[in-house]
């Protein structure tokens, strides 16, 4: 009996430490723990005892952070990609590293941003959800895994290499901000497309005026046989 529940404490110490370990504000923080948006300051990333796999090859590694929509869907991710049987064992050898992800303002550039030309800093980013996404909550997923190469820059499923761990996001502040920032910018542009619109008419009225102007000329001129 002693033997196993000596070995159910084995497996459970080994479950519970195989797992991604995130930082938000120098603490370390639990599956399905809530922040406000605009209190994440620096968030620090790491793993521990990942899955080992037989074979490497040409596939990649995923270092991954992913936003979630209220849905569910994805709205952005940023990543580290590893390539080379070599580069994976080693990078995988570092556990509880913990890597910088956002500090001082900005992403790592360690962590590239998937669809934007511009490093977006986690602000920037939750604005853009809040206003052009309509997102008043997010979550923030991080996972490591692997994906076999299975063609010409084509990867097969991934494989989790250990539990994926996602926080809360109360993005009531960036929401209401974007959407304030969404109301000027159309208050504006309604403006805007009044004042080219009177001033076309206005250009228009006084074109015709011209050319009012021009025909009395000439029959005056046809009058006075000039």
């Amino acid at each position: 009996m002693k033997k196993i529940v000596l070995l159910l404490a084995i497996l459970i110490g080994h479950s519970v430490s195989a797992q991604i370990k995130v930082k938000v504000n120098d603490k370390l923080v639990t599956e399905g723990t809530s922040f406000k948006a605009e209190d994440i300051s620096k968030m620090e990333l790491a793993f521990d005892k990942p899955k080992k796999l037989s074979y490497y090859g040409l596939g990649r590694l995923y270092f991954w952070v992913e936003i979630l929509k209220e849905s569910g869907n994805s709205y952005e991710d940023y990543r580290i990609a590893v390539d080379g049987a070599n580069a994976i064992e080693a990078f995988l050898m570092d556990v509880n590293d913990f890597k910088t992800f956002y500090a001082d303002g900005k992403v790592s550039f360690n962590f590239k941003i998937r669809s934007s030309s511009k490093q977006l800093s986690l602000p920037e980013l939750f604005l853009l959800a809040g206003r052009w996404a309509d997102q008043k909550t997010l979550k923030i997923r991080v996972s490591l895994f692997f994906r076999d190469k299975v063609g010409y820059e084509k990867y097969g499923d991934a494989v989790e290499l250990v539990k994926p761990l996602t926080i809360n996001v109360d993005n009531a502040y960036f929401y209401a901000q974007g959407q304030k920032e969404k109301e000027a910018e159309k208050v504006a542009a309604d403006t805007k497309k009044a004042e080219d619109v009177k001033k076309a008419e206005e250009q228009k009225k006084a074109a015709e005026e011209e050319e009012k102007k021009g025909k009395g000329k000439k029959v005056l001129k046809k009058v006075l046989g000039w």
